[in-house]
């Protein structure tokens, strides 16, 4: 579900689809520099499944960036509450 709209971005509810993205995204090392560990393939399925569950089951979420032109995910971020958009 879409979000939030920009002229360039889509801000959405993350898919399963979401996978292959976050993991590219995760074995940048300019992305992943601060953080102590890359996490594992399994582990980013677990985060984007804990991910999609929270967003059917509490009121805040994080949300995929989508770059509107070629529908890739190139991040995310979150924002306090559903009802703050």
């Amino acid at each position: 579900m879409r979000i939030l709209e920009t002229e360039r971005l889509f801000l959405r509810t993350f898919q399963e689809k979401d996978v292959e993205s976050l993991i590219a995204i995760n074995q940048d090392q300019k992305v992943m520099q601060f953080f102590p560990a890359v996490p594992t393939r399994e582990e980013t399925i677990a985060f984007i499944d804990k991910i999609i569950s929270h967003q059917e089951e509490k009121n805040f979420s994080l949300y995929a960036a989508e770059i509107k032109k070629t529908g890739e995910m190139i991040g995310f971020g979150s924002t306090p509450n559903k009802g703050a958009l």
